[in-house]
């Protein structure tokens, strides 16, 4: 995932086991801007989800939040315009 990306971007997520996961994104103040993906991940597969964010104007950050049976991982990703 390129980061900064500008307008729109694609978000790669792996894992080494079957899982259920759900891959979302949020704004910096905790709000759910979209859900990119809710199900089942086969493990070792390769799973892409585009987010493109319809903002103009200044640079803006978002956390892609991704939970599993694993846990949780947050990542910063940046909008730059």
């Amino acid at each position: 995932m390129p980061n900064p990306f500008s307008v729109s971007t694609e978000i790669t997520v792996t894992t080494p086991i079957d899982t259920r996961a759900d891959v979302e994104v949020y704004d910096m103040t905790g709000r759910r801007i979209t859900s990119l993906f809710s199900g089942n991940l086969l493990a070792g597969s390769i799973n892409t989800f585009r987010f493109t964010t319809d903002s103009r104007g200044a640079q803006q950050s978002f956390m892609l939040v991704v939970r599993s049976q694993q846990g949780v991982v947050v990542k910063r990703i940046i909008d730059m315009k």
